[in-house]
């Protein structure tokens, strides 16, 4: 491979191959001409993971963007977001934009965190954002993205929610804040909150956890 240089010349002919000449490092001027191959696309990098509660049933959907090479997805859960256990395995198209589901069945009163897994036809992994879903069939909540920076985003189907205040514990059980549920996809900011796991209670008793990164 042609070393770091800068005032090179470079272009690609009419098959994708793509030359470089000449050029100049702190040392001294270059007269070579390179030549590489046909660029290969690159794989998918681009996947976004989203969820519901549908009686009892924890549904999953994603999509992806200029899939080029995925081999296949995994579905992994977790009760903790810290270790996570591989529930199904999702066969790509592997090329274009397309839109995935998965159903995790029948699961009474338990939050789950769930990712998605991309593995390429070359063995590379990588992963979705995280999310959680709350298994029961009345409370209806997600939250995303999970780990969060700035802001999180609720998704609720429960109108009784409305109008209600959602309150932020910390890991210690520390009221952190709160803030007055008025839509029902609403973001919460979170630059005043303390990094570390967060759990969101609502006034009919349900909670749902997540990272603040």
């Amino acid at each position: 491979m042609p070393g770091g240089r800068y005032y090179t010349t470079s272009w690609f002919d009419a098959v994708g191959n793509f030359w470089t000449f000449g050029g100049w490092d702190n040392n001294s001027q270059y007269g070579d001409l390179w030549r590489l191959g046909s660029l290969i696309p690159l794989p998918l990098r681009q996947i976004l993971l989203r969820g519901s509660n549908r009686n009892s049933d924890n549904v999953l959907y994603w999509e992806t963007t200029g899939e080029e090479h995925v081999h296949r997805f995994i579905v992994e859960r977790s009760t903790g977001g810290k270790e996570y256990t591989a529930v199904a395995t999702v066969a790509a198209v592997g090329t274009g934009d397309n839109r995935y589901s998965f159903t995790d069945h029948a699961f009474g009163n338990t939050a789950f965190f769930y990712r998605i897994q991309v593995i390429d036809q070359d063995g590379q992994t990588y992963y979705s954002k995280v999310i959680t879903l709350d298994g029961t069939a009345d409370a209806r909540i997600s939250v995303y993205p999970n780990p969060a920076h700035n802001a999180v985003t609720l998704a609720l189907i429960d109108n009784g929610l409305l109008n209600t205040t959602v309150k932020i514990y910390t890991t210690t059980g520390q009221l952190a804040g709160e803030a007055l549920i008025t839509n029902l996809q609403q973001q919460i900011d979170l630059q005043r909150f303390p990094k570390g796991v967060l759990t969101l209670r609502f006034n009919n008793g349900k909670t749902v956890t997540f990272i603040k990164e």
